[in-house]
Formats: structure tokens, C-alpha cells, sequence
């Protein structure tokens, strides 16, 4: 019942603040994904210097969504694809050692 507690915390994201109330067992997931973002926006704007900080944060959305949608979308041909390349590389492996 203790992990069902609701707390508020605040976070920085692309320089600014927000306060948010979660559940206390998200916090240090909630956390790190705020450093990724936040990363991952610095990174953006290292690459593209004439895009604005809201850009790179737009961006850095849109590859999050992107990887969501694939990761939701995923077919059982994706797994089995998957599954035969790691066999292949297994195979390889073993052929090695």
C-alpha cells in the first residue's frame, strides 16, 4: 500500500520546471527518463545550432513517439525475424569458440 503513496516532485526538462504528483514507486523511473530527455535535448541542440531549445524538445518527442509506435506495432514476424538472427549470431558464436 505504501508504493500506492502519491507524492509531488518537481522536474526540470529543457530548462524548465514542472511539478508533477506521482505514484512514489515511478519517481526514479519518472527521474530518468527526465535525464534522457534532457540529453538527449542538449545533444539536439548541439547538432542543430539554429533550431530553439522548444525545437530540440519537439524533436527529442518525436523519436521517443516513433520508438513507442514501433515497439507497440510490432509484429510476431518482427519476433520471429529476431529470433532467427539471434540463432544466426548464436551459431557464429559457437563456430568462433
Amino acid at each position: 500500500m505504501a508504493d500506492e503513496e502519491e507524492r509531488n516532485i518537481d522536474l526540470m526538462i529543457a530548462g524548465r520546471s514542472y511539478s508533477l504528483r506521482i505514484k512514489r514507486k515511478d519517481e526514479l523511473n519518472i527521474r530518468k527518463i527526465a535525464d534522457e530527455i534532457n540529453t538527449k535535448v542538449k545533444n539536439l541542440q548541439l547538432s542543430y545550432t539554429r533550431k530553439d531549445k522548444q525545437d530540440c524538445l519537439c524533436i527529442a518527442l518525436l523519436t521517443y513517439a516513433v520508438d513507442n509506435y514501433k515497439l507497440k506495432h510490432q509484429t510476431p514476424a518482427d519476433d520471429e525475424d529476431t529470433a532467427d538472427r539471434l540463432d544466426q549470431l548464436t551459431t557464429l558464436l559457437d563456430e568462433y569458440v
